[in-house]
């Protein structure tokens, strides 16, 4: 169960068990929360609840609010490169599953293209090895 809801802070966790077991009105609540907790200067938490949160908007078919939510976390992943490029890889994907759910293939195969451009450059790089070394 651990590895699926992932770690983090106790707020954190349930929110992502919220998700997994489709409660996302509570996820949501408890998102909002981790927002307005979260001091404005930790920024790679903050990209990290952006994303979350466009899941959450994602999943509830409230497109435009998850693509404004995704663009936050990307503005600020992509200013903290390289040390989120894993996590941008991940926001990348997320938008570009919202661009396929949007019926928009063209902009969905770019990011998926981004975000597989960056996991194969941190697999060559030795990322996940060093990640993995360093306990996470």
């Amino acid at each position: 169960m651990r590895c699926e809801i992932g770690e983090g802070n106790a707020i954190n966790r349930l929110g992502q068990l919220m998700i997994t077991i489709g409660e996302l009105k509570k996820a949501e609540d408890l998102y909002e929360v981790l927002l307005n907790s979260t001091p404005k200067n930790d920024e790679k938490a903050l990209a990290r609840i952006y994303n979350q949160i466009g899941y959450i908007k994602h999943k509830k078919d409230d497109y435009q609010t998850a693509k404004s939510f995704y663009q936050k976390a990307r503005d600020i992943q992509e200013k903290l490169r390289p040390s989120t490029d894993l996590d941008l890889a991940t926001t990348y994907s997320n938008i570009g599953l919202l661009y396929t759910a949007m019926g928009d293939s063209s902009n969905a195969r770019l990011y998926h293209h981004k975000a597989l451009d960056i996991r194969e450059e941190s697999s060559r790089s030795g990322y996940y090895l060093q990640q993995y070394r360093s306990g996470m």
